[in-house]
Formats: C-alpha cells, structure tokens, sequence
C-alpha cells in the first residue's frame, strides 16, 4: 500500500479585481477566526464585568444611546477604554515576545523574564519618583529604559555572537538587579508617591492612564506604527526564524533587520509598560499559544497579537469579577497573569524536559 501524498499546508488564494492576489494558510485562517469570536465574547464580558449594575440587556443602550445617563457613563467612560487598551495593549505585549523569543531562539526570550520589561519600569520610576515628570516623560523614560536595559544584555552577552541561552541567563540577572533599584526607588520616596508607584508596579488597569483618552490616544497611535512596521518586516522575520547562519546565507541583512526589531519589541513593551505598569507572562506564553494552535514553525504575528489580547483580556475579566466573587476585592490584573503564567511556564517546562529525555 503507498504512502499517503503530503501536499504541504493547505492554502486559500485570495483575489481582488484580477491585479492582487495573496495566499492565506487555511489553518491559521480558521484559528484567527475562532480566537476572533472569542474576543468578542471576552470583550462583552468585559463591558459589564465591573459593578456598576450595568447587565448584559443593558449593554446594548449604554454603548449605543438611550440607556440610564449613569450606566452610560459607567460603560462608555470608564469599561469601555480599559477595554480597549486591554486589547491593544495584549496585542503589543504578545508581539514583543515574539520578535524576542524569535531573535534569541529561546522559548523563554520574552521581554518580560530578560529584563527588558522591568528595564522600562526602572525607567518610568526614575521619571515619576526622582524627576518628578508626568505621563509624556514617563513614557520616553520607559522606551529609554528598555533600550538601555537591552544594550546592556546584548553587551554582557556577546562572546563573538549572542547565544540565546547566554542572553537569557544575563536578563534574567540584570532583572533581579534593576527589581532592587525598583524596590529602593520606592522605598526612599514618600508614603503617597510609594503606594501609588507599587500599585502601578503590580500590573493594573485602575489607574488613570488606562482610563483616560488623552493619555490612551497616543499610546494606541504608537503602537499603531509599530505594529506596521514589525508586517513590514514581516517576510523577512520568517528568514530570521531558520536560524541567524541560514538567513545570513539566504542574502537577509540580518543585523538591521535584528535591530530594527529589537527596537520595535522594546517600544512595544515600554508601552504597555507606561500604562499598565509591568505585566508579566502574556508576553511569554501568547506566541507559544499561536504557534502550538497554528502548528506553525514561525510566528504568526496575526494570530499571536490576537492571541495576547484574548489572554489578557480574559485575565482582566477574573481580576474584576471572578476575584471580587471570591474574595471581596477586585485584583490587580498583574496578579491574575502572573498565577495563569505561571501555571503555563510548568507546563512549559514539563514538556520541554519530557522532549530532550525523548
């Protein structure tokens, strides 16, 4: 009896007015749409998690006119925009692990365990806490610190190349080193500035920058133009995830095209950062995710930035609601991912070491 003929990944042709055509891969296609639909649910569960008596059959009147002018301003002014920052802020987070789990070639090269995530905290405690700057200054400390924190790794890493390992290994220290600076930052601030600072240093959503257009609107315009630019790089990061060797022999200007996504991976997380404060394990776990249910050996950007939405979305939902059921109390989304994070990172773990005994 013959073997089975492998035709390869199974492909759409897509066609629009006979002069541009594209090929889509079904499976991936059929994953986005799923993670889509389940978006839409979250980001409903989203709109009346928090207790403001506004219920599902009341959304509709809220969102769109015609309701109670409190459950208006309940669901449009305050759900709403954490909603939406939770999405675009997902996606950014699950975007930046991709690019560093695909340069350093280490399932645990994500901006959050290298440092690169604490690096922009360091820098927008520094901008609040010492300087005593706003938001806009906070931001650009944030970026600063983030690429300052990923020069000094990439430094203290290369031995004539920067092995994924070494890379990770050296974050990993110089995140424990800069989580002391943070500790100490706060400590010799005053009591106000030190609460306020470690309720932030937690991941939360309920400080104003995550409620508050002005502040939101540039953010999302920022992340806007990175995302842009990583689709612009987009073919060549296929070339990149074969190996450093390989895409140097394919012709690919590997070192550009490596710091042109060092530098949108850190902006992206600083970010988040800036808004957010530092949220661990989405980064981590949501291009493992999109990969394992694309079966693909590259990241599908698309799916794994819905993918980082979804995840945080949904954590957000649990810190709301579920905890409040719980315990009384709303927690800080930080939290939330931190506890499913961790529980993936043993899974993560677990398979990695059954796969190198097998």
């Amino acid at each position: 009896m013959s073997a089975p003929i492998d035709f390869g990944r199974r492909q759409w042709v897509l066609r629009a007015g006979g002069r541009f055509s594209g090929r889509i891969d079904a499976r991936s296609a059929t994953v986005g749409a799923v993670v889509v639909v389940a978006l839409a649910v979250a980001f409903v569960g989203g709109l009346v998690a928090a207790d403001d008596g506004v219920g599902l059959s009341a959304l509709p009147g809220a969102l769109f006119g015609g309701a109670d002018p409190v459950a208006e301003y309940a669901v449009r002014e305050l759900q709403l925009p954490r909603v939406l920052a939770v999405i675009v802020l997902g996606a950014a987070m699950a975007c930046s692990g991709g690019i560093f789990q695909m340069l350093t070639r280490n399932p645990l090269g994500s901006p959050d365990l290298i440092g690169f995530g604490v690096g922009s905290y360091t820098g927008a405690l520094v901008a609040s806490l010492v300087l005593g700057l706003g938001f806009a200054g906070m931001s650009g400390f944030a970026l600063v610190g983030g690429l300052v924190t990923a020069g000094i790794v990439y430094l203290l890493a290369f031995r004539g190349g920067v092995g994924g390992f070494r890379l990770v290994i050296t974050g990993v220290a110089i995140s424990a080193m800069l989580a002391a600076v943070n500790y100490w930052l706060i400590l010799r601030s005053d009591l106000d500035d030190a609460m306020a600072a470690a309720q932030w240093g937690a991941g939360t959503l309920d400080t104003a920058p995550a409620r508050n257009w002005a502040y939101l609107g540039p953010a999302f315009a920022l992340v806007g133009v990175l995302l842009f630019a990583l689709a612009l790089l987009s073919p060549r990061t296929r070339i990149l995830d074969l190996g450093p060797d390989l895409a140097r022999a394919l012709g690919a200007q590997t070192p550009l095209t490596a710091v042109a996504l060092l530098v949108i991976g850190v902006a992206l997380i600083a970010v988040a950062t800036t808004i957010t404060g530092p949220v661990a394990f989405v980064a981590l776990s949501a291009p493992h995710i999109a990969r394992r249910l694309c079966r693909s050996g590259h990241t599908p950007w698309i799916v794994t930035s819905l993918v980082g939405a979804l995840l945080f979305l949904v954590s957000d939902v649990i810190a709301q609601r579920v905890s409040a059921a719980v315990t009384g109390a709303t927690l800080p989304v930080g939290v939330v991912t931190v506890c499913l994070g961790g529980i993936y990172l043993c899974y993560l773990l677990f398979t990695e070491m059954r796969r190198v005994r097998g």
